[in-house]
């Protein structure tokens, strides 16, 4: 270990050009880079490497525009209760004007096709961010496995690298539209 003030990249193995290259979120996106990774030696702090923040990190913006999506979606599903509630004292009250009825009917269907569309659309940002998360995961395993020396090669077999490709990162892509369920239910 370094003692000077240099950044050095310890995360069970894996080198900074790994970290560097799965950094790159997408082609349209301006590169990141997956600092949070880098543990600093000196006598101050010692900060330890965490996967979790790192993601935070990177995927926070994009998660938490998906979240208001969520929240404005269950906002509204409170709105169809109350409109139905409206619509029938309207149906018990034959006083009241027919457009006041129009009127009810179709703010019903404008909230019941307004909630569908925030629902779906945050479906569609979770997907999303939950397959770039499984795609930078699987790309930096699957380069760490590329640089693995001999004896780590014995180490891990090719079953348990394919698990951590397949199996482990596609759980990233299904838990994230899920996690908002958390507050939400």
């Amino acid at each position: 270990i370094e003692e000077n003030n240099e950044e050095e990249l310890i995360l069970n193995g894996v080198s900074e050009p790994d970290l560097t290259r799965v950094g790159t979120i997408d082609h349209r996106s301006r590169s990141r880079r997956w600092c949070c990774f880098t543990r600093r030696f000196n006598t101050q702090s010692l900060h330890e490497p965490s996967l979790i923040l790192c993601l935070i990190k990177v995927f926070g913006g994009k998660f938490l525009a998906g979240t208001f999506l969520k929240l404005v979606q269950d906002l509204l599903s409170f709105s169809s209760p109350i409109l139905l509630d409206l619509i029938i004292n309207f149906i018990r009250d034959k006083e009241q004007k027919m457009s006041v009825g129009f009127f009810l009917t179709i703010l019903l269907f404008l909230s019941s096709f307004s909630q569908s569309l925030m629902m779906q659309h945050y479906y569609y940002r979770m997907y999303l961010v939950g397959g770039r998360i499984r795609s930078s995961l699987v790309n930096m395993v699957y380069r760490k496995s590329l640089r693995l020396s001999t004896t780590a090669r014995k180490a891990a077999s090719a079953g348990e690298m394919t698990n951590l490709i397949a199996v482990n990162a596609q759980l990233f892509l299904t838990i994230i539209p899920f996690l908002n369920m958390l507050w939400s239910s």
